[in-house]
């Protein structure tokens, strides 16, 4: 019993102690800046005390911790755990593919995104015990805390931009009232998207924000700004990313619209090569990027029309219904610009027609073989992206105006 006032002493001591080093930390706590997401790729410096160990790592309530290296590997010392210590800790990014895995998180989030550090003081032990007991008459002292940290990247905002603005550009066309046809193309999306949405945005992106231009977003910007094209790469066919993101954005926005009784959709696709002569390239599902030909064990049924060798016959190209087997059969392997610009084409549509399936859309593809378009790489079709690209076009009719058509 003897012993008593002094543990009693004791730990009001350590408690008062502890309360003013852990105001002192709370406070440095709060005055977070948002900080560049590339800060946590070369590491972000916490100010912590040291009895409070990093618990977890999150946005929202999804722990990212495993992005993340090991934080807190250390023991807690016996005098930093009692008497109040500060110290600082280093959290940071295992690698780029973490990077660029939280920055897809932080994408999908529509609200300000903010990075979660939680702190717990897990230790249990008679000083613990004793305080719990008593807590109603002894300062407070807390066991678990939480940093708050808002995350600043442009990568971000600016993929936000693009996709909410082609999401808005896409249903304000069309039902834009007056009108019993809506055309839309790619060309003319983008046109729009800058001079409405991008422009004024990019003009507001300081100096600061250079850094952050290497990223995937900035080179999508270029394609929107006719820059570079980032379709196909070299004698492929695969959709990549960035034009998988573009045609979702779009397909989304058709099928979010309500009304589709009131309308009537044709989505016609032209797929283009550069000048480099064709190769014997294999067709195979697995090579598209798209998810129901890369499970499918049967050939691509690709068909083109009007096109020759590496030109088209006329001056215009001439669609297939995407479901029909018409005109000449793409044989493996492909031996000409007009069959890959084909297969390109229906790569692209069937990425479209997955993503609208419940929909009644009618889809229809064609080759446009070497693109006519001016490039500046014109001798050298490897480093050619410009030409290597597809054109999308979505008519939209009023659906008492198809019906006089039929009639």
């Amino acid at each position: 019993m003897r012993s008593l006032p002094a543990i009693l002493f004791l730990l009001i001591f350590l408690v008062v102690s502890d309360v003013w080093g852990q105001s002192r930390a709370l406070r440095r706590s709060i005055l977070w800046q948002p900080v560049h997401l590339n800060d946590l790729a070369d590491g972000l410096t916490i100010s912590k005390r040291e009895r409070l160990r990093v618990k977890d790592i999150r946005v929202g309530s999804t722990s990212i911790k495993n992005l993340f290296l090991e934080v807190d590997a250390n023991e807690v010392s016996s005098t930093g755990y009692y008497f109040g210590n500060d110290e600082n800790v280093i959290i940071k990014l295992k690698d780029t593919r973490s990077l660029e895995e939280l920055r897809s998180m932080l994408l999908a989030r529509n609200q300000t995104s903010f990075i979660f550090v939680d702190l717990e003081d897990s230790k249990r032990d008679l000083l613990r015990s004793l305080y719990e007991s008593n807590r109603s008459f002894l300062p407070e002292v807390e066991f678990l805390s939480t940093i708050k940290i808002p995350i600043f990247d442009p990568c971000v905002r600016v993929t936000k931009v693009i996709f909410r603005g082609i999401d808005s550009i896409v249903k304000r066309e069309v039902k834009r009232e007056g009108q019993t046809e809506v055309v839309l193309s790619l060309d003319s999306i983008f046109e729009m998207l800058i001079r409405e949405n991008l422009g004024p945005f990019m003009a507001d992106l300081g100096p600061s924000d250079d850094q952050s231009k290497s990223c995937t977003t900035f080179n999508l910007l270029k394609w929107l700004r006719n820059e570079d094209v980032h379709g196909f790469e070299f004698q492929e066919y695969r959709i990549n990313n960035d034009l998988q993101a573009i045609l979702a954005a779009i397909t989304d926005s058709l099928a979010s619209m309500r009304g589709w009784k009131l309308h009537h959709f044709r989505i016609e696709v032209v797929g283009y090569t550069d000048q480099t002569p064709v190769e014997a390239i294999s067709l195979l599902g697995d090579r598209t990027g798209v998810g129901s030909l890369e499970k499918s064990h049967t050939p691509l049924s690709v068909y083109l029309d009007g096109c020759l060798g590496d030109h088209l016959r006329g001056r215009t190209p001439r669609f297939v219904e995407f479901y029909a087997t018409e005109g000449e059969l793409v044989r493996s392997p492909l031996k000409s610009n007009c069959e890959l610009g084909a297969v390109r084409a229906y790569v692209a549509t069937a990425f479209m027609t997955e993503r609208l399936q419940k929909q009644d859309v009618e889809f229809k593809y064609a080759t446009g073989g070497v693109s006519s378009i001016d490039a500046p790489n014109k001798n050298d079709g490897k480093n050619d992206g410009l030409k290597r690209r597809i054109d999308v076009r979505i008519t939209v009719m009023a659906a008492d105006e198809v019906v006089s058509e039929d009639e």
